[in-house]
């Protein structure tokens, strides 16, 4: 009687847990609003919302007074999905708070995924969004980040990806009231958009690559803002490099990065300390608009390191219409006018890459670089005949096959060979 007792009460016990469990768990659209909710009740302002099941959205989902909210999905192991009807638009939007969204999962929409909209008309609040690795950000139509206005922050350690021909994966916008942004790009995070610019930055903000890959027709497009490149990959895969003036979106495809100034003619700046660069030309400058000289002036480029790469036969690693003596340091795979170098620092070429200032070998780093060149050449050769450790063997084969005289199989194997 005991034993049964016993059992019954751990059956209860086991039950009760696994009720008041299914009690916190989140698999509906309302949990998860009512989750967020508790945040401005609580002391800190603060509230961890654990999703265990695909939600689909049927409304906005709006972070506002303030508040924090981490959003994880599924940190058992699994990959979740948040995804929202086509009227939903747009998924997840800021307007005052922070958002965080941590753990393995996606979030897809056929529109903007998340919106961050700060401060356009004065005020200080905060509208910011920090995706964590392992959430993948997915938007159809559409960006998968847009922002605007003074306090709106991105910070991407995970994947965001558009699949529009029309808008970039991380946009903003150009109007004067929707300056003041910040969005940081760091290690292991991976920027694309396959049919149009990676990340298109009209407005007058920051915008920091410290690591990453960022891949579109145009890597970067910067129209007015700062851009500091530290680290991290940006490719342009467009061929050739072509600019169209546009008051009103992107101009140019084919660039790693693209500086181009906007109609608005705010202040454009662009600084490469590190990082690697690549596009049909890596880093591009032109007056597309036709502005202004007082406008142009505005616009200063600095180039003291990094690895800048023409690709798809370009040959251009560098082009400016009209600045000159700003790169000082750097390497550069394809062409490099000697105006763009800053005055009286010492340029080498070592098999075929341009060494520009501090960034040229030192006398032990060259013999390095020459056993790296031999190496890439032994893979190419390899790649160009991967059969060519079998040829040796084959010869190997038909020289035993040869001492003992058997002529016809040698014969069959140099016709396979």
């Amino acid at each position: 009687m005991k034993k049964c007792l016993g059992l019954f009460t751990l059956a209860f016990a086991l039950l009760f847990a696994i009720t008041v469990k299914a009690d916190a768990l989140i698999m509906t659209q309302q949990d998860l609003q009512d989750c967020i909710d508790t945040a401005s009740t609580a002391a800190d302002k603060k509230a961890t919302c654990e999703v265990s099941s695909y939600i689909n959205l049927g409304s906005t989902i709006e972070i506002k007074g303030g508040v924090e909210v981490t959003i994880s999905l599924d940190k058992t192991g699994g990959a979740l999905e948040i995804t929202a009807d086509d009227t939903v638009d747009p998924l997840f939007k800021v307007t005052d708070g922070k958002l965080i969204f941590d753990g393995v999962g996606r979030i897809t929409g056929n529109v903007d995924v998340f919106y961050l909209l700060g401060n356009t008309a004065g005020g200080t609040t905060k509208a910011e969004l920090e995706i964590g690795e392992g959430i993948e950000v997915v938007s159809n139509t559409s960006n998968a980040v847009y922002l605007k206005g003074k306090g709106a922050k991105l910070d991407v350690y995970g994947d965001l990806l558009s699949n529009s021909t029309k808008y970039a994966a991380i946009q903003g916008n150009g109007n004067p009231e929707s300056a003041g942004t910040v969005i940081n790009i760091y290690e292991g995070a991976t920027v694309k958009a396959p049919s149009n610019t990676a990340i298109y930055h009209p407005q007058d903000g920051e915008l920091n690559v410290l690591g990453g890959e960022i891949t579109g027709t145009t890597g970067i497009e910067m129209r007015a803002g700062k851009l500091t490149v530290k680290g991290g990959t940006i490719v342009g895969t467009a061929v050739p490099t072509e600019t169209t003036a546009n008051g009103n979106g992107s101009t140019t495809t084919g660039a790693g990065i693209a500086v181009v100034q906007h109609t608005t003619e705010f202040n454009l700046s662009a600084v490469v300390e590190g990082g690697t660069v690549k596009g049909y030309t890596a880093l591009y400058h032109n007056n597309t608009e036709n502005n202004s000289e007082a406008a142009a002036n505005k616009v200063t480029l600095e180039v003291t390191g990094g690895t800048f790469e023409a690709t798809n036969e370009g040959t251009n690693a560098i082009y400016s219409d009209a600045k000159e003596n700003f790169i000082e340091g750097g390497e550069f795979k394809g062409a490099v006018n000697e105006k763009f170098v800053s005055e009286e620092l010492e340029t080498k070429v070592i098999d075929g890459v341009t060494y520009i200032g501090e960034s040229i070998p030192k006398e032990e780093e060259k013999e390095e670089i020459k056993e790296e060149v031999k190496e890439e050449e032994k893979d190419t050769d390899k790649e160009k005949n991967p059969n060519t450790g079998d040829s040796v063997m084959l010869f190997l084969v038909l020289g035993l096959i040869g001492l003992v005289g058997t002529g016809v199989a040698t014969n069959k194997l140099r016709k396979n060979a």
